[in-house]
């Protein structure tokens, strides 16, 4: 299909001139700790303030004295994770295994811990869902590791995906022995992890209803394979603490009601929002988000964008969440090894080393890095396209108009984009080509004004990245915006809408670092449903939007107009 072609889409100036740093070759980082030392593994049940003992093995050298902590603080160990961190650090191998954090670090001069949340592996207690009495015990943890006899009294923290969540929760408390953390994929309010704007997310919308506590039933049940287990393997805690089975239940999302549907904000979410805290706590971060994540979207990112501590640092790439085989950031192999490795030495044993630039964004395409000083780039600029009633991102509003769609959960399967039409259950529309490589960086945003007939449908908005012939479709992360209309006033704020009275919605995208190449295309996609959410409210109403005139649709990028690319050290 042959896109018509307009005039080249100009854009606006960047802010700065400054040339930023090369990225880091996190092979070739000089003055790192070597392993020189044999290891030990202990055990330990380490008592909490309501009596119940929490389960934590520390792989340190054998060699007396005081070394830095390294803490993985995980629901999964003994099901769907080891008791080693091979999860988030499986390379490099030894005879074919990984080492993970426990092979690699307790080496070089770490302690490095594994403690299971309450009500998970051999902890006791009910599962929290990172909740109350899990900020408590991930404080005395870290407190009870900085105070022991083969401690330095610094303490990091790792980890991916719900312990990456923990790290970030043990930051927004703040225990004193607490140095560092280097969160891969986590989020600071458990909200974020089950909805965009009400919308709910797939997959792990249920995670905090129903899968985590199956995950801490695994642990009583007889023993069986891996293969055929639900979560991992089964039996780690078999006979054991057998009062506690499935008394997490009582804790899960489902207990908030019909806001599990319609995702209003309420009192279990702000229990469980530690975005305040990891906002102002006063060690350096080390943060690694994917902008294709489908298990923790980028929508999780404020709470970091917002901290202003100089030490910082990102990594934001185009991955997934991860698989068993290519587990997100570690298909970055030596080099995620090494950056963990470098941040570390740093930050716990006090070296000297380079950590690279303070920001590094993996892009699309042919291995190309950006790097920056900072997050939101500071030479970003704005880019403001106004959806029209004739299907294009035009520079203008253009004239007063409005299209439709009817909701349908069929959206969900589409792929690629209907340019220049639109289906019955979504609308296109789609910019000029691209004058200059432009990259997007940031958080984009979209005003849509619509009616509905019904009180209740989602809507959701995605962004294509388009070839000249309309053949090859690239989604620019997932989609990037997605509200329930009764939330338009807030998450905390439900409003009944009025079928076919006109209301605006103001949509806050999720942060992007997408590579625009010159002569592609910027695509926008309006419907009900996508394959990122849970189609909840997907059918049953007319979606009509008013375009152009006094009053446009608009949407708004951050850009950077031909950006600096440098080459991926890992290679193409």
């Amino acid at each position: 299909m042959i896109l018509v072609v307009l005039s080249a889409l100009a854009l606006p100036a960047s802010a700065s001139e400054e040339e930023p740093r090369p990225p880091g070759d996190y092979t070739q980082v000089e003055g790192l700790s070597q392993p020189e030392h044999q290891t030990r593994r202990d055990v330990y049940r380490v008592p909490m303030d309501d009596g119940i003992q929490m389960y934590v093995e520390v792989v340190r050298p054998v060699l007396d004295g005081r070394y830095p902590v390294i803490l993985e603080l995980s629901p999964y160990h003994g099901t769907a994770e080891d008791r080693s961190g091979t999860h988030i650090l499986p390379w490099p191998e030894a005879g074919g295994e990984p080492l993970g954090l426990a092979g690699y670090f307790a080496p070089r001069g770490y302690s490095v811990a594994f403690a299971d949340l309450r009500g998970t592996g051999r902890s006791q207690g009910c599962l929290d869902y990172l909740g109350p009495k899990d900020r408590a015990d991930a404080y005395d943890i870290v407190e009870w590791l900085g105070s022991q006899p083969w401690s330095s009294g610094r303490v990091g923290m790792t980890g991916h995906s719900y312990d990456a969540m923990a790290a970030i929760m043990t930051a927004a408390v703040a225990p004193p022995h607490l140095a560092t953390i280097a969160p891969s994929a986590g989020a600071p309010r458990m909200y974020d992890h089950l909805f965009q704007d009400g919308v709910p997310y797939l997959g792990t919308w249920t995670g905090a209803a129903a899968a985590y506590e199956l995950i801490a039933w695994q642990r009583h049940l007889p023993p069986t394979p891996v293969e055929i287990s639900i979560f991992g393997a089964s039996g780690d805690n078999f006979g054991n603490d057998m009062q506690y089975a499935g008394c997490g239940a009582t804790q899960t999302a489902g207990t908030t009601g019909a806001s599990y549907l319609t995702g209003a904000e309420t009192d279990w979410h702000r229990a469980r929002d530690h975005s305040d805290g990891f906002r102002v706590a006063d060690i350096p971060v080390f943060h690694v988000q994917a902008t294709h994540d489908a298990a923790t979207r980028t929508s999780t990112m404020p709470p970091f964008t917002a901290r202003d501590n100089p030490e910082d640092k990102l990594w934001f790439g185009q991955w997934h969440h991860g698989s068993t085989d290519f587990p997100y950031p570690n298909d970055r192999f030596a080099q995620w090894t090494g950056a963990l490795h470098a941040w570390f030495d740093r930050h716990l044993q006090q070296r000297d080393v380079d950590t690279g630039p303070p920001v590094e964004m993996f892009l699309n395409g042919a291995g190309k890095v950006v790097t920056a000083e900072e997050w939101p780039l500071p030479e970003t600029s704005s880019l403001t396209l106004y959806p029209t009633a004739g299907g294009s991102l035009a520079a203008s509003p253009g004239p007063a108009g409005t299209l439709g769609y009817d909701a349908s959960p069929a959206a969900w399967f589409y792929g690629a984009p209907p340019v220049p039409s639109s289906e019955p259950d979504r609308l296109s529309f789609v910019s000029t080509p691209m004058a200059r490589d432009t990259l997007i960086a940031g958080s984009p945003t979209l005003r849509l004004r619509l009616s509905i007939t019904s009180p209740r449908v989602d809507i959701m908005a995605t962004l294509w990245d388009l070839d000249p012939a309309g053949e090859d479709a690239e989604k620019i992360g997932q989609a990037v915006f997605a509200m329930n209309p009764e939330l338009r006033a807030g998450i905390d704020r439900p409003q009944p809408v009025t079928p076919g009275q006109e209301m605006v919605l103001d949509m806050k995208g999720m942060d992007q670092a997408h590579l625009l190449e010159a002569g592609r295309y910027l695509a926008l996609t309006v419907a009900s449903a996508d394959i990122d959410k849970t189609p909840v409210f997907a059918q049953g109403a007319r979606v009509t939007l008013s375009l152009g005139g006094a009053q446009p649709a608009a949407l708004t990028l951050p850009v950077v107009e031909e950006p600096l690319l440098w080459d991926d050290p890992l290679g193409p």
